[in-house]
């Protein structure tokens, strides 16, 4: 099944137009040999404009400079049958990752394409094991990438997920600080919706004072209970309102000795 994927991908692309094999025979992007730190393969959907382009390669390249680690974003439009998880791992491998420092990270992304959900995953170097663990690797795609990827902001989700990596990655913030800092902006968002109602419920309490009342109207906290009440017998009330932690699903089975975490959605 597998082989037979493969084959309708590389007719797929010769159909394109596509000049050159992109895939070997195992799946895997053959290596750009490019000085570019944003790769896209050939077939990926172009998920930035121009100008987000530039800047994009303007903060991976201050990056790289800075902390002497070698960043690639790298956009690729199939995993061939491959998790995601492996498909970096594949690359790490095939393309002898990284190739000018000892230390390496590489953001992947899958687009949403071809009956497909989005996936990524950030893959480091063992190096850098100890400051961006896999928690603190699910924890910047799911708080920087998702919520922006969802939105259609491309540019913006990958912008602060590199900018995040650079803070943990030169010690502005630890990867423990960053998720405490992170579970304070999950916890704000978990009590908006109290907040809402709270704020629907103080406004609708003084217009209804402000009413004319008749001998037989019905008081305010009265009406709120009966409105209660009736919803017995079914799933009503508060308990319509569950949470979930989303179809955001992470992936940390990642085998190699470096860290990464990754998700789809």
């Amino acid at each position: 099944m597998k082989k037979i994927l493969l084959a309708l991908i590389f007719f797929s692309c010769f159909v394109l137009g596509i000049g050159q094999q992109v895939f070997d025979k195992e799946g895997i992007p053959f290596n750009p040999n490019t000085e570019n730190a944003l790769i896209v393969i050939d077939g990926s959907p172009n998920l930035f404009s121009n100008q987000e382009t530039q800047l994009l390669e303007k903060e991976l390249e201050n990056f790289r400079t800075t902390t002497n680690i070698e960043i690639n974003l790298v956009l690729i439009p199939f995993l061939n049958g491959f998790e995601v998880d492996a498909m970096a791992e594949k690359i790490v491998t095939n393309w002898n990752y990284p190739n000018s420092s000892e230390d390496g990270i590489i953001l992947l992304i899958k687009p949403q394409g071809n009956g497909t959900s989005e996936k990524a995953f950030i893959e480091t170097s063992p190096s850098l094991k100890s400051h961006i663990a896999k928690n603190v690797a699910k924890r910047i795609i799911e708080t920087e990438l998702e919520p922006y990827f969802n939105k259609q902001q491309y540019y913006e989700g990958v912008h602060r997920s590199i900018k995040a990596l650079y803070s943990i990655s030169t010690g502005e913030l630890t990867g423990d600080e960053y998720i405490s800092r992170t579970n304070s902006y999950t916890k704000y968002l978990a009590l908006l919706p109290l907040i809402l109602a709270g704020i629907f419920l103080f406004f609708f309490f003084k217009k209804y004072q402000k009413r004319n009342f008749s001998s037989h109207a019905t008081p305010f906290w009265s009406t709120i209970w009966l409105g209660g009440s009736t919803s017995v017998g079914s799933a009503g009330g508060w308990s319509e309102f569950s949470s979930s932690s989303g179809s955001f699903s992470a992936n940390n089975n990642h085998k190699t000795g470096g860290g990464g975490a990754g998700g789809s959605w």
